[in-house]
């Protein structure tokens, strides 16, 4: 098959080991910044860093995401698989979840929430160890806290810098 008529779409998810796991090298005692993984790392936390869409319909100014534009949302079971892709390419079970990655989770909520009850309720990631973080849509976060789940909802300061922010 020539692929023609296919759709595909780009979506992120990262592995961030524990700050723990890393020793600056000895050249450069850590000051330019480069680390070597340690052993022991298996005992440390994996942090899944993932996407609830392809792009995002936000366009906030200091994000690459933004300027993708949005593309679609992704279902609850490519939410999850994106953590489990990662135990795979790590050897590791993920022990922290974040919706950091591309896209508003608000905006895809009911599958972020299927997302985020499977995670906890069958590959058994505690709910105080998922976070969630949007850009603040009022009524989006009222309507999400009251599925009355028990992980953390952060919110973007929207800006890259202090000046901004301000």
């Amino acid at each position: 098959s020539s692929g023609a008529g296919l759709k595909t779409n780009t979506y992120e998810a990262v592995g961030i080991p524990d700050s723990s796991c890393f020793v600056p090298d000895s050249s450069a005692g850590g000051r330019d910044g480069n680390f070597t993984l340690v052993r022991g790392w298996e005992k440390n936390r994996l942090t899944a860093c993932v996407s609830s869409q392809s792009g995002c319909a936000m366009k906030c100014s200091f994000c690459a995401t933004g300027k993708l534009g949005f593309k679609q949302n992704l279902s609850a079971a490519e939410i999850v698989n994106q953590v489990l892709a990662l135990e795979d390419a790590y050897a590791k079970r993920v022990s922290n979840v974040v919706f950091m990655g591309m896209g508003e989770p608000m905006l895809n909520m009911n599958e972020v929430v299927k997302a985020i009850r499977t995670l906890n309720e069958d590959v058994g990631i505690g709910g105080r160890s998922i976070t969630v973080s949007t850009v603040g849509i009022p009524n989006a976060m009222a309507k999400f806290a009251k599925h009355k789940l028990q992980c953390t909802l952060a919110v973007s300061l929207h800006a890259s810098d202090q000046v901004t922010r301000e």
